[in-house]
């Protein structure tokens, strides 16, 4: 997976003196204190620069790449805007948005790429600090190029961007627009925020993968159980388009009475959202939390023993729409329908999100789970 950090590596240091986050591994050449927000920005290239109206910027000495911290209001709604607000009158391309975790402070990652006025690369992150929310922008005057076969899964990547990359790409996750989630495990369970395991247990394993060197795996061995992991996507959709896509595999061992295992939701009492599952019969099924029930369609079974797709498209809304897909091939199709919880939808869960009272042991594997506000192909 491509990253911005290795043109520019730099770390975050509270003024207090505890650490906020680090991102290069470098020895920082040069410190400068952000007083108004709380901590300091350390850079490993001497960059220069101090307050600006906007806030503060820093240039690097060889002019290839800025640093800005831009305030913003306190609060953390501020920390969810769409990163283009930084950039007005730009042409952009989102490559990937995250929720990220800055020495235990929540905040928001984003890579962006600029056709014009200018070709560049820009990651912004977003950081509830100790003082409200800060925006750290950092540009390089770099346009992204991606390798000659970058885009196509498992192909082989002989290009190079933010370091040399001569192996198959690990994730697809760097190349999608318009997403606000996504994550193949690849780092473990870094860009998760917690695990629910009630008789069961999720990890992060390389035994059974989709695409790259891991996946997730959810196993539980009692009536009810749970084993699952949750992120909280960084913003809250209450209206328009929402695509959710994860690779799924489940073995032919299992026999369902009930498992979900990818869900939508709210981040509020009664946790309402939308939940893609297998049946009692061994059919995929959507489970529709505002109206507690199945959505309707054709329920097609879900195939054992081998990697699916599995995406869901969601028009949200008190009289939304509910599609649902295994390879392409339509198991829910319902429109007319409440699929907006009153919190909105704000949370993914994946692995085993919950199992019917009557259902035994399980076993699910998970990979490269996307929440977009755009269409998701399967490969």
């Amino acid at each position: 997976m491509r990253t911005l950090h290795a043109f520019v590596p730099f770390a975050f240091v509270l003024v207090a003196g505890c650490c906020l986050g680090g991102g290069g591994g470098s020895t920082p050449l040069s410190t400068h204190r952000l007083d108004p927000y709380g901590f300091s920005i350390d850079l490993s290239a001497a960059h220069t620069g101090g307050a600006t109206p906007a806030g503060y910027s820093f240039r690097s000495g060889d002019g290839s790449s800025t640093v800005q911290a831009l305030a913003a209001a306190p609060g953390a709604a501020a920390a969810q805007r769409s990163p283009l607000e930084l950039m007005p009158g730009a042409t952009t391309e989102v490559q990937w948005s995250r929720p990220a975790t800055f020495g235990g402070l929540p905040g928001l990652e984003s890579r962006v790429v600029e056709r014009a006025p200018a070709e560049r690369t820009h990651w912004i992150g977003s950081i509830d600090g100790p003082r409200g929310v800060v925006w750290l922008h950092l540009f390089a005057d770099t346009r992204w190029v991606p390798g000659p076969t970058d885009g196509g899964p498992g192909t082989p990547d002989a290009g190079t961007d933010a370091g040399t990359d001569a192996g198959p790409d690990s994730t697809i996750c760097d190349e999608l627009v318009g997403v606000i989630f996504c994550d193949g495990f690849e780092d473990g369970f870094a860009h998760w925020g917690w695990r629910t395991e009630t008789a069961g247990t999720v990890t992060a394993g390389t035994s059974t993968v989709y695409r790259g060197a891991a996946a997730l795996y959810a196993s539980t061995t009692d009536l009810s159980g749970k084993a699952s992991i949750t992120s909280e996507l960084g913003t809250t959709v209450s209206s328009g388009a929402l695509y959710v896509r994860a690779y799924v595999y489940v073995p032919s061992s299992v026999v369902s009475t009930g498992i979900s295992f990818l869900f939508v939701g709210e981040a509020v009492a009664p946790y309402a959202g939308i939940a893609f599952e297998i049946t009692g019969a061994g059919r995929a099924s959507v489970y529709i939390g505002p109206l507690d029930r199945e959505a309707a369609g054709a329920h097609v079974p879900m195939p054992r023993d081998r990697w699916v797709c599995a995406t869901l498209t969601l028009d949200v809304g008190d009289t939304g729409r509910a599609r649902a897909a295994i390879d392409g091939v339509s198991t829910v199709d319902e429109a007319l329908i409440d699929v907006l919880p009153a919190g909105g939808l704000s949370r993914v869960t994946t692995g085993i999100e919950w199992s019917s009272p009557t259902q035994m042991s399980a076993d699910v594997y998970v990979d490269e789970v996307v929440v977009s506000t755009s269409p998701i192909p399967c490969d």
